[in-house]
């Protein structure tokens, strides 16, 4: 889908710390009655001329850093300290920190897959998915994505995810595992990237550097240098309703298993063979364990832990 970018953006390469005092983006414009319609600090008419006052009903910020239309005058907006932001013709919806799970109050890209799941990129949050109104973070906090700032999202055919980031190189997401890329283990020179998008036509990515350079990149050899290393593990059903399956992929012995909510919060922990967690129920002891759980609705971050290789995989809860 067609995004929007702005030159705010692209000055997130200097330092992170000095980024959210420099942005100079200072109106978000959709079609209206004229030409332009500017929607600011001063001359929104859903908002006062206090930026203290758009908390939880406006534009709680000048700095628009992405924007991804999704219908007639119809955008989700992110914004530098603003957080997420649903714009109509008539209404703002603000999602930040302080009334929502978003991971981040700072949103510098957007895109959306076939699902209609949200994927952001935030410069202190990693990967953000926005799912079924519930919001779930993959930073290394949580997960195998090894970057805490992403900078820019893009779908290839299959719809797995290549992101450019600072300092971790080009990373790539097939909605299971985890790779990537760098001066330290590829051909690829820089660590610090400032864009990125695939090109439905020749099948090639094309990655910005900041100050360095533009690369075009076969995406297919460089999956075949640094193949995703599987988890192992599989859950089924996902989504469920707390009873599910984890199913191995590979051999596996002993196994500690901890489930966090999106907060990071332990909700449940176990630990031994297949056949020991599954409560004394008849199954294949050496392929599943079996849990009924009662989780609250939500997302879930499921780790399994094998003589100290860890992997992770994501879990909702109806």
């Amino acid at each position: 889908m067609l995004k929007h970018k702005t030159e705010a953006k692209f000055m997130f390469f200097t330092k992170i710390c000095t980024i959210l005092a420099l942005f100079s983006c200072s109106a978000l414009s959709l079609r209206g009655q004229f030409a332009v319609t500017v929607y600011d600090d001063f001359n929104s008419p859903l908002v006062s001329n206090s930026v203290n006052d758009f908390v939880g009903s406006g534009l709680e910020s000048d700095h628009i850093a992405s924007i991804l239309p999704v219908g007639e005058d119809t955008a989700w907006v992110g914004t530098i300290n603003g957080g997420l932001l649903y714009v109509t013709d008539t209404t703002f919806t603000a999602q930040t920190l302080s009334n929502s799970g978003i991971p981040d109050n700072s949103i510098i890209d957007i895109i959306e897959d076939s699902n209609r799941d949200l994927w952001v990129a935030m410069p202190a949050g990693g990967l953000g998915l926005y799912r079924n109104l519930v919001w779930f973070s993959y930073s290394p906090f949580n997960s195998p994505n090894p970057a805490n700032t992403i900078v820019e999202i893009t779908l290839d055919q299959n719809e797995d995810l290549w992101m450019a980031s600072l300092g971790q190189g080009l990373l790539y997401y097939n909605r299971s595992d985890w790779a990537s890329w760098k001066s330290t283990n590829s051909d690829i020179p820089y660590d610090d990237l400032s864009s990125t998008i695939y090109d439905p036509v020749s099948g090639n990515l094309w990655v910005g550097a900041p100050s360095s350079g533009l690369l075009k990149i076969d995406k297919d050899r460089l999956l075949g240098t640094q193949s995703p290393v599987p988890s192992g593990f599989e859950i089924f059903p996902n989504p469920n309703w707390g009873q599910f399956s984890i199913r191995k992929t590979q051999a596996m012995g002993e196994v500690s298993i901890r489930i966090h909510e999106m907060s990071g919060k332990l909700m449940h922990q176990c630990s031994g063979r297949p056949k020991d967690l599954a409560d004394g129920r008849d199954v294949f002891p050496t392929e599943l364990f079996q849990f009924d759980l009662d989780l609250p609705a939500g997302f879930y971050l499921v780790e399994m832990n094998q003589s100290g290789q860890k992997s992770y995989l994501s879990m909702v809860i109806y």
